[in-house]
């Protein structure tokens, strides 16, 4: 994991963690979740690359994404279908079932958590704005995620081979 500085983009710092590292995700205060999928395990960062904290997560955890409304890391796990929540301290705050294989991570302005199925097609539409106890500060006990809406794109096929062939992913 290397830290740039933005406007010249000279190398700051860097660590070497191992690993199988997928994706990294920064919280307002600088701190880092990196998923390592081949290690089954999230990598919470200071914000001087620091390693604060190895957390297990189960099988293949793969997209993560930053939620500054909550203040929360979403996290998949690509082999057990689920969907995780961690604080920027690395504590579990939600652990759901979703749909197989997901993976990909998106947050809307009008507060909705998209989430891609990569061996289905599909994409879950969660509404965050439904959230039992609006979540920030709320323990794990009382905290719900409402069904998301699921949508299955469609499936294509095109003779030409530069064009994008099999499911979205």
């Amino acid at each position: 994991v290397t830290l740039l500085e933005r406007d010249s983009g000279k190398r700051m710092k860097e660590v070497q963690l191992g690993g199988d590292l997928r994706q990294l995700a920064r919280a307002d205060d600088g701190t880092l979740l990196v998923t390592d999928y081949s290690g089954d395990r999230l990598l919470l960062l200071d914000d001087d690359l620091d390693l604060e904290r190895a957390i297990p997560t189960g099988h293949r955890p793969y997209g993560v994404i930053f939620d500054p409304k909550r203040q929360w890391f979403w996290v998949t796990l690509f082999e057990s279908a689920r969907l995780q929540a961690y604080d920027t301290a690395g504590k579990l705050q939600l652990d759901v079932v979703t749909a197989e294989t997901p993976r990909g991570l998106a947050l809307t302005d009008d507060d909705r958590l998209l989430l891609t199925h990569a061996m289905t097609g599909q994409l879950a539409i969660y509404d965050l704005a439904k959230l039992g106890n609006n979540a920030k500060g709320a323990t794990l006990l009382k905290t719900t995620l409402p069904k998301p809406r699921l949508i299955t794109l469609a499936e294509t096929h095109s003779d030409t081979p530069s064009d994008s062939q099999g499911l979205p992913r």
